[in-house]
């Protein structure tokens, strides 16, 4: 898609409610506000909304014998929902009205989560290239606000920035229409200085803070490879992560091997080759780890391999097993080894 120029597309504040904060959870409400019109729809999860997202969203599933239905908590009222497709074909229509400059979605949120679930409810029912028509990428609003805010203000939440900056109390932000509502707000405040048009100065100032819908598609690709390696190292670092005191270290240690993307087989195949050709190899991938780093990753493959070799432990068996020595004592051991 060619360049856009910051005065050429509609900025609009775009919020999502999910049923968890996985990439396979799902969107079950979607709320959008461009100038003073809004669009709201609650969707029908396959899911169950989780404990955390019915608490922060207020609203949960229920069951009432072959029916499914959201309801509001605590009240208990139904909510009328839509099924995904027909919540997203909505949302695509919505879009069209307003799609005479190209689109970007402004999002508020510490890590980049709703874009990826976003896209990937649209590749279900096969959207996604209508989206890419109508929509040019999303702005990542959160960062914008840190770099106005942060000398400023201890917390970034859209509470404390509601009540400092717009002078608001008691708002409802687990309601995801006021959110993106208060966001916009919150936005042209932030851009509103001597301007006349705060509107125009926000186009400007968002322009570093967008990505094109095709960049954020290369991101939600690679995270998914990443999940993938997670997943194959599991049997070797599940142990590990039941230990509250070492869990912080060891998602540490195997980033390391997820970002040289080494799975589980590559290390088995170099394990083959016998012990010290495998610490020489594992050196040299982890360029990014420190010294100390390496030295504890290549204890616990070690051991882990040393272990499955002398029981012929199946991948379950060592995933379900607990590590009967701490990670300082596998590094003293390995050490005494060489």
């Amino acid at each position: 898609m060619e360049c856009v120029k910051p005065d050429s597309f509609n900025l609009i504040s775009w919020e999502i409610d999910t049923t968890g904060r996985l990439l396979c959870d799902e969107i079950f409400r979607i709320s959008m506000l461009f100038n003073n019109y809004k669009f709201d729809v609650f969707i029908m999860p396959h899911r169950d909304i989780s404990l955390f997202s019915a608490r922060r969203y207020q609203v949960c599933t229920s069951t009432s014998g072959l029916y499914r239905f959201l309801c509001k908590r605590p009240s208990g009222k139904i909510l009328r929902s839509k099924t995904e497709y027909f919540g997203l074909e909505d949302f695509l229509n919505w879009l069209e009205k307003y799609s005479q400059k190209p689109i970007v979605l402004m999002f508020y949120e510490p890590y980049e989560f709703s874009p990826y679930i976003l896209l990937q409810a649209l590749e279900r029912y096969g959207m996604l290239k209508r989206f890419k028509e109508l929509v040019h990428g999303f702005a990542h609003v959160y960062a914008f606000v840190k770099k106005k805010c942060k000398k400023s203000m201890s917390s970034l939440a859209i509470r404390p920035l509601t009540k400092v900056l717009l002078n608001k109390n008691d708002v409802k932000c687990y309601d995801s229409y006021n959110r993106s509502k208060l966001i916009y707000e919150i936005l042209l405040h932030l851009c509103d200085g001597d301007s006349a048009n705060p509107a125009e100065v926000l186009n400007t100032e968002l322009k570093p803070y967008i990505k094109s819908v095709d960049e954020i598609e290369k991101e939600l690709i690679s995270r998914k490879n990443r999940i993938d390696l997670q997943i194959s190292l599991k049997p070797i670092f599940s142990p590990y992560l039941k230990l509250g005191d070492s869990r912080r270290k060891v998602l540490m240690l195997r980033s390391y091997l997820t970002r040289e993307n080494v799975d589980y087989n590559v290390l088995k195949s170099l394990w083959e080759k016998g012990k010290d050709a495998f610490k020489g190899e594992l050196l040299e991938m982890l360029k990014s780890a420190g010294e100390e780093a390496k030295k504890e990753i290549i204890a616990i493959l070690v051991y882990h391999f040393d272990c499955t070799s002398d029981t012929q432990q199946t991948s379950a068996n060592a995933e379900n097993s607990s590590p009967p020595v701490k990670i300082d004592e596998l590094v003293k051991k390995l050490s005494i080894e060489d």
